[in-house]
């Protein structure tokens, strides 16, 4: 039998308060020590001041609400996680459908989907933040780009945002921030940081809604940034009293409405969300701003909403029959270097014991190369490789693995002997 609920008297909000006050400062301290730290604090509080957690205490008592239930392993009610599930789950199925509608995927033919979708325009948004408090983010740089599939990335936009003074308390969360990931100094204005609030909400505003719409397009995102860009945007919003806030969206559904309206849908959400997180192209300078391409930085609010529409690229292109250019994907890395072809001659002259063809290197492995001649008086003609550096666009790494493996015509099977199988090469005995 489930042990009942112990009752939540004033010392218990304390701690609770204490806890959480630790926590935003970056120490966790379970509640089973909370007693120990909190009682020497506890007792200094005068009557007046701990009036406050015995309020707490009493309207607990004599809520409801908090009477009865089946608790969970973290403190909280069941009741109220499966309420909480079904109202994701309601958000969610709510956005899918506001997708659906808004890339007009059930109202056309395939051909007519693949005309006007790969036409339309998308905006993706990703904001670096000064830190996380309980109630709301800080940014503290934004970025924003406007993307299509047949043209690749049209505009960008990127700001460096100075929001003022840290808020009490979570110094030492934006330290760690500005160390481990924007590399932006917190502790003074970067050069060309934006102090007014109204011009940063009403660049984004103007970038995304030039002719002033009355519904402004929705911005696009990986899913786990939803929540950090939603409550940076709505703190703007909030900072220069304009109401008139965006709608933020998952990316991932947007990638399964497009490819499902040109019958290439993804066998799971799963595929999805990986082909728009990947890391393939995380380390390309182009996509990065000017600031974070001086400090050397990947972590770039423009770096993100870029290098996502590289990720759509990769991902919708093919299936759009859209070839790929520079504006869809950063060219090859290599083609800023240059490199040494060794020439074959140049080997032979070591003469190294045992030293083999290296155009018959093949042969060698498959252990069908022909005893050379000793006595035959023919050359043989080394096979040179051009000296010539790789043009045209980067192309993709893997497209979608399941396309790629159909069109190779391989099957996804496991090796039944040590040797064989996808990735090894076959031994021979």
């Amino acid at each position: 039998m489930a042990p009942k609920n112990k009752k939540k008297n004033s010392f218990y909000f304390f701690m609770k308060e204490i806890q959480d006050r630790e926590a935003a400062k970056g120490t966790k301290i379970p509640m089973n020590n909370m007693a120990t730290y909190a009682h020497p604090l506890w007792v200094k509080l005068s009557p007046a001041e701990k009036e406050h957690y015995e309020e707490l205490a009493r309207q607990h008592k004599n809520d409801p609400s908090s009477r009865s239930g089946k608790m969970a392993g973290d403190g909280t009610r069941v009741e109220d996680n499966l309420r909480e599930m079904e109202e994701v789950e309601r958000r969610i199925n709510r956005m899918k459908q506001e997708i659906k509608r808004y890339v007009n995927s059930d109202c056309i033919s395939k051909e007519e989907f693949k005309e006007f979708a790969s036409r339309k325009m998308f905006y993706f948004v990703s904001f670096n933040i000064l830190c996380q408090t309980e109630t709301y983010y800080v940014p503290i740089e934004v970025g924003v780009v406007e993307y299509s599939i047949s043209y690749g990335i049209h505009r960008e936009m990127q700001m460096l945002i100075h929001p003022g003074s840290i808020p009490t308390g979570y110094t030492a969360q934006a330290k760690r921030f500005s160390e481990e990931i924007h590399n932006i100094d917190i502790f003074r204005s970067e050069e060309g940081s934006e102090r007014d609030m109204r011009k940063v909400y009403h660049a984004i505003k103007t970038f995304v809604n030039p002719s002033s719409d009355e519904y402004p397009p929705p911005l696009f995102c990986i899913e786990d940034d939803l929540e950090k860009n939603k409550g940076c945007l709505e703190w703007l919003a909030e900072r220069t009293r304009d109401f008139e806030t965006f709608e933020v969206w998952n990316a991932k559904y947007l990638l399964l409405e497009l490819r499902a309206g040109v019958e290439a849908a993804l066998p799971s959400d799963i595929i999805a969300n990986d082909l728009i997180t990947k890391t393939s192209f995380n380390y390309y300078s182009c996509a990065r701003c000017e600031f974070h391409e001086e400090k050397d930085c990947h972590n770039c609010a423009l770096s993100y909403c870029k290098r996502l529409c590289y990720l759509l690229s990769d991902a919708l292109c093919p299936v759009f029959d859209v070839p790929l250019t520079e504006r869809h994907m950063p060219t090859r890395a290599v083609e800023d270097k240059a490199y040494v072809v060794i020439e074959e001659d140049d080997v032979l002259k070591k003469n190294a014991p045992g030293l083999r063809h290296l155009d018959r290197r093949q042969n060698y492995y498959q252990n069908t190369e022909k005893e050379d001649d000793q006595f035959s008086d023919a050359v043989q003609e080394p096979t040179r490789v051009p000296n010539r550096q790789p043009t045209g666009p980067r192309q993709p790494g893997s497209i979608c693995l399941a396309e790629e493996m159909n069109r190779m015509k391989l099957n996804m099977t496991s090796a039944t002997v040590p040797g064989q199988g996808i990735g090894r090469g076959r031994r021979w005995n």
